[in-house]
Formats: structure tokens, sequence, C-alpha cells
């Protein structure tokens, strides 16, 4: 799936979709670096809030091919570092920040 370097289970995909659906709100793709441990399982959904970059979608392409790799990342896009964390409250909502 576009944004994950490792293969995830079914279950946390469904997740990152929603992850994926809430950057596309904002013109853009998530691309996830790491996970912070705080996972919970919803309706059969894995939930982790988790770092990456959130790239506006223009960029994604380029971004996803030159500098989504171990030791590319270059300085510049430290300004798209965020954190994803999620909210299950009825249902299951991401913020960035």
């Amino acid at each position: 799936m576009r944004g994950l370097r490792t293969q995830e289970n079914e279950a946390f995909l469904r997740f990152f979709n929603i992850v994926q659906q809430e950057a596309k709100k904002k013109d853009s793709v998530f691309f996830c670096d790491c996970g912070q441990g705080d996972e919970s399982i919803k309706d059969g959904i894995e939930c982790e809030s988790m770092f990456g970059w959130l790239i506006p979608e223009n960029d994604a392409e380029r971004f996803e091919k030159e500098e989504f790799i171990p030791d590319r990342i270059s300085e510049s896009s430290d300004d798209f570092y965020v954190g994803a964390e999620y909210k299950i409250d009825g249902g299951i909502t991401i913020q960035f920040r």
C-alpha cells in the first residue's frame, strides 16, 4: 500500500486506509516512518498512532521515488514530518499534528 515501507496485516491496512482518507482531505498522502506503539483494535481494525510525512499530493510521486527510502530523506522534507494520532470515539478519527 502506498505510504508503507513494510508489509502489514489486513487489520492494520484497514486502519492505514483511514489515515490516507484523512490525508486526502488535506490534498496530501501520508508516508509512514514509524509507529508509536499505542496499538488498539476496534471492530477488527488495528490502530496505532504514527509519525511520518504528510506530503502534498502534487509532490507525493517524487517523494515516493526519490526520498521514501531509508537514509535518503532530505532535510527539506522535515517541514512535512507530522504525527498521525488516532482516537476511538464511536468511530476512528485521525488528527495530524
